[in-house]
């Protein structure tokens, strides 16, 4: 079996950063491509309104600003 693409998910833990640095060894020994997952259960239930509070409204700009932020350097060359 060849591997091509190594899953990392990824919450900012230094578990985490472990895995990360695990993966980037091992996609280098493969020549594989390493993708990071990281999901925000929380924030999409922000985002869609679901049980919206005055302090969840309150977090919305910092939660978009994180989320600009985030695709900046996942997008970087």
């Amino acid at each position: 079996m060849i591997i091509k693409n190594i899953l990392v998910p990824v919450d900012f833990s230094t578990s985490a950063d472990e895995a990360v640095k695990t993966a980037i060894k091992l996609a280098e020994t493969l020549n594989a491509k390493i993708h990071l997952l990281h999901v925000e259960e929380d924030a999409y239930r922000i985002r869609q309104g679901h049980a919206f509070t005055v302090m969840d409204r309150e977090l919305l700009p910092a939660i978009d600003a994180f989320h600009a932020n985030m695709l900046r350097e996942c997008t970087k060359n």
